[in-house]
């Protein structure tokens, strides 16, 4: 996640100063006299005042007239070590409050002109919807969920979420980020261990909101009603009477009223009956009482708007509510695959070592768009946390072979305490030994005012008395364990690594060979060799994993591991382009490796040729083969060739060894 830009923390900081303004004010309507108000009270304002100092000097904006003044009193108190005077306390709190409504007028000003530096969310603060409340509402509904969404924060410290009654949405995202499923909760503390997700979670909660209340407008049952309601109330007291019954059946025929008989809406309270009965008395024998009408006419509109209001609230609140549930379900389902894919690839990344720009981590940049582009590796997760777990047996191994376990003897002189006689005195204790206890104590008992608080100290073992003590020092020998670090010789060149990914690699074959892969691309970064990689089946793909510190480090890496094992076997094509290879500077000292289960045909004899003049020059060939059912006539060019037994319970730690032979010079 991307740092605070000084508008987040402005407002973050601004927000806080504002709460304790509000503290303050709330228990002091007027600068109060020291001299009248007790020692703990006294420190309570004090310390309101230095949190209020140091809230207005973290906001950064020195525009405030009173910056410095709250920054150098801020200081004083914070620095201080004693208590103050009431004298000194009165001059304090005399300039703080004839500042502070000021401070609270400017305060407001930098809380309304401070946005998220975040376009989507800086949107929703200027453009939300009005159900999100006002901008200020909604710059507030956003740092409260950044704040829950912040780990570092104190409760204390966190933002407020809106009141409901000027933000519909405010206890909805409150049960989104406070989930009572257990499951949900674990995903949720994930999320604050992940910076760049809480930005994530921060935009879908607000797109949510945007979208739910696009819908809701859309889907309005209530419209025709609506405008009925608007119709009514520009009518008169006597057009109503007169069309009374008209309106009725026009009134019961709306959609949304109609829905009332499948329950699907809360019932109307408006009683057109009634009003009916009330018309026609006030309409007979041609004698009109208008006042009595307009009563009438504005208590039915009256009625009729409440209903619509009450039915349209209590729908939209369910409409809210269930598409809340939805988004959850939907948006705890996300963080689950991410932190799975996560998962699945950091100890496979870890394992490679500097073969990241770990100040680029792919984690680090990304949210919940990576789930789309590499969905496929969730899928494969067996597949994956078995090459992370031959890694980290490698990587095992590699620690054993490059450190040596040596015993190392300490000697260390203990000391043991042991009782003494009453000359070897070591100090004094606290006791009920009246043998021990100091003279200045006894007094107390000889004086007749003074008896009972020595029966008290004595009955609590409070006496002051003499402690003896003796302690006598002995050495012992302890066996323990020191790690050496074995001399490793200057590296060769760069590594040219041909992997097979015909079908017969299918399995564990391919699985070996990933791991192979990784821990030569490990190493020869951490050795600052380059490493080259050659895909081969019928044909050839290649791959420069020096090239992985770049942007798209986590594409690299993807595509290498869904390269899946298919078509025959041809190694031709892949030495070939090696020993091509060899013809270039930056590779010309390569060592080459051929990762393969050799189920292949011979090498050509031009190959071959190629290849024993290439090993004159002393580039060294290696071949692991995996498996034992090779062509060892193809493998007979090699220099040495490397068997990795699948059944061998020592497979990898002789794999290590013999990769450590790629740090070793030719001799």
């Amino acid at each position: 996640m991307p740092k605070k830009k000084v508008s987040d923390r402005s407002r973050q900081y601004t927000r806080n100063a504002l709460k304790v303004i509000e503290e303050i004010t709330k228990k002091y309507s007027a600068c109060p006299d020291a001299n009248n108000l007790g020692e703990e009270k006294s420190v309570w304002l004090n310390d309101a005042i230095r949190r209020l100092g140091e809230s207005i000097r973290q906001t950064n904006f020195l525009g405030f007239s009173f910056f410095h003044k709250f920054r150098h009193i801020r200081n004083d108190i914070a620095h201080s070590t004693e208590h103050y005077t009431p004298t000194e306390n009165n001059e304090i709190w005399t300039n703080v409050f004839s500042w502070i409504e000021t401070a609270h007028s400017e305060l407001k000003q930098n809380l309304a002109r401070a946005y998220s530096s975040n376009k989507k969310i800086r949107r929703f603060e200027k453009f939300g919807s009005p159900n999100a409340g006002s901008e200020e509402q909604r710059k507030q509904l956003v740092d409260a969920i950044q704040d829950t969404l912040d780990i570092t924060l104190t409760a204390e410290e966190h933002t407020n979420f809106p009141d409901d009654t000027n933000n519909k949405y405010a206890s909805h995202v409150q049960d989104i980020l406070h989930s009572q499923n257990i499951e949900q909760q674990q995903l949720f503390t994930y999320v604050q261990n992940h910076e760049n997700l809480q930005l994530q979670i921060q935009e879908e909660i607000l797109e949510w909101i945007t979208k739910t209340d696009l819908d809701l407008t859309k889907e309005n049952p209530f419209h025709d009603e609506a405008v009925f309601s608007k119709k009514l109330s520009s009518m008169s007291g006597l057009e109503i009477a007169e069309n009374i019954s008209k309106l009725k059946h026009h009134y019961k025929r709306l959609p949304s009223v109609s829905a009332n008989k499948q329950g699907n809406i809360q019932d109307s309270p408006v009683d057109f009956d009634f009003y009916i009965k009330q018309f026609e008395k006030n309409m007979t024998n041609d004698i009109k009482d208008i006042p009595q009408l307009e009563v009438l006419s504005r208590n039915l509109k009256q009625d009729v708007e409440r209903a619509l209001i009450d039915r349209y609230n209590a729908w939209e609140i369910e409409q809210i509510e269930n598409t809340r549930k939805l988004f959850m379900e939907e948006l705890y389902r996300k963080i689950a695959a991410f932190r799975k894919l996560d998962e699945l690839l950091s100890p496979i990344i870890d394992n490679l070592g500097y073969l990241w720009d770990m100040s680029n981590r792919p984690f680090t940049d990304c949210g919940f768009e990576i789930l789309k582009q590499y969905a496929f590796l969730l899928e494969q997760d067996e597949s994956l946390q078995e090459i992370a777990k031959m890694l980290g047996r490698h990587t095992r191994e590699q620690i054993s072979y490059e450190k040596e376990i040596r015993d190392k003897i300490d000697i260390i002189t203990e000391y043991h305490p042991q009782p003494a006689y009453k000359g070897q005195i070591s100090g004094l204790r606290l006791s009920n030994d009246i043998s021990a206890v100091l003279p200045s104590e006894l007094v107390l008992f000889k004086h007749p005012s003074t008896r009972l608080l020595f029966a008290k100290k004595f009955a609590e073992k409070q006496l002051l008395s003499y402690a003896y003590e003796n302690t006598i020092a002995s050495k012992r020998q302890v066996l323990t364990q020191e790690e050496t670090e074995v001399a490793v010789t200057e590296p060769n060149g760069p590594i040219i690594v041909c992997v097979d990914n015909s079908g017969s690699m299918d399995g564990a074959p391919e699985r070996i060979a990933k791991t192979v892969t990784f821990a030569l691309s490990k190493m020869a970064i951490e050795e600052k060799r380059g490493c080259y990689l050659v895909f081969f089946s019928m044909g050839i793909e290649t791959l420069d994993l020096s090239s992985f510190k770049s942007s798209n480090a986590l594409s690299q890496l993807v595509a290498f591991l869904r390269k899946s094992s298919k078509g025959g076997t041809d190694a031709i094509p892949a030495l070939e382009h090696a020993v091509g290879m060899l013809q270039e500077n930056e590779w010309k000292n390569a060592d080459i490796l051929m990762i393969s289960d050799f189920i292949t045909g011979d090498l050509s004899d031009e190959l071959i040729e190629n290849i024993s003049k290439e090993q004159e020059k002393e580039t060294r060939f290696f071949s692991l083969s995996i498996g034992s059912s090779g062509n060892q006539t193809a493998i007979a060019c090699f220099d040495e060739n490397w068997i990795y037994d699948t059944k061998s319970p020592d497979a990898q730690r002789h794999l290590v060894r013999q990769l450590s032979r790629f740090s070793l010079k030719n001799s």
